[in-house]
């Protein structure tokens, strides 16, 4: 709760009253959250979000709609609701040893320079003994956006989530909206279609969307040396004398 520092205009009261009024709210409060679970649905005041665009720096041109960046901005109830669930559901994941041994992104205890000085390790070491690596990358540059709703849901079930657990994800994926404030100016509400805002529990939630990239290069295996899996993916092959690499735009 220390680190939940914003809620949304929706709130009812400011998230620093809330904070203060803990004592008296976490009993309703952890009965919305176990009501919710239990009942495998998420209420639909929860999955609105406010969005803010604001400059992505300095000095750029404020008549052009790709100079913003969207910052969403979450009920704080649904803050504390995901962080339990997120909690949960990576506890879930690291017993069942479902997420690849090599990713570095949304994992506790990884960072993008341990993920970077690994690489350079391997390519070193792969130099050393005379085979030439190759180095693939893989970019997204808005990394939640491609997820679909009804394959994450897929995915989710294939690691085990069943039952009322599943039904909450399924929930918490689907009817979600946002109205956006610019200044003075409110926008009408309007129902996220494809992609789903950030949340606390994206992170989770993408990285079951990618372990099929795992499944994938598994006949490959004794070709791909390593991988890592951040905000962009990391492919390290090794080449021998019969194989050829091409670039193309």
């Amino acid at each position: 709760m220390g680190s939940i520092k914003l809620g949304s205009r929706l709130d009812p009261i400011p998230s620093r009253i809330f904070k203060s009024l803990l004592p008296v709210l976490r009993g309703p409060l952890l009965g919305l959250i176990n009501g919710s679970l239990v009942a495998g649905s998420v209420p639909t005041a929860l999955k609105q979000a406010v969005v803010i665009p604001l400059p992505k720096k300095l000095g750029v041109n404020l008549s052009d709609y790709k100079n913003f960046r969207p910052i969403s901005f979450l009920p704080i109830a649904s803050k504390i609701m995901e962080r339990y669930v997120t909690q949960v559901l990576g506890d879930f994941l690291a017993d069942q040893s479902f997420l690849c041994s090599h990713q570095a992104g949304f994992r506790a205890g990884h960072s993008t320079e341990s993920a970077m000085l690994s690489i350079l390790d391997d390519l070193r070491q792969f130099a050393d003994c005379d085979q030439p690596p190759a180095l693939i990358l893989l970019d997204l540059s808005a990394v939640f956006d491609p997820v679909e709703r009804d394959i994450h849901v897929s995915r989710l079930e294939a690691t085990g989530v069943r039952g009322s657990a599943l039904s909450w994800f399924r929930s918490f994926l689907s009817e979600r909206s946002f109205t956006v404030y610019m200044g003075p100016f409110v926008s009408a509400s309007r129902t996220l279609v494809v992609a789903f805002l950030r949340s606390l529990c994206c992170p989770q939630c993408y990285s079951i969307y990618i372990f099929s990239l795992c499944i994938w290069w598994q006949p490959f295996c004794k070709k791909i040396a390593k991988y890592k899996t951040m905000r962009t993916t990391q492919i390290i092959v090794r080449l021998d004398g019969s194989d050829s690499v091409q670039a193309q735009a």
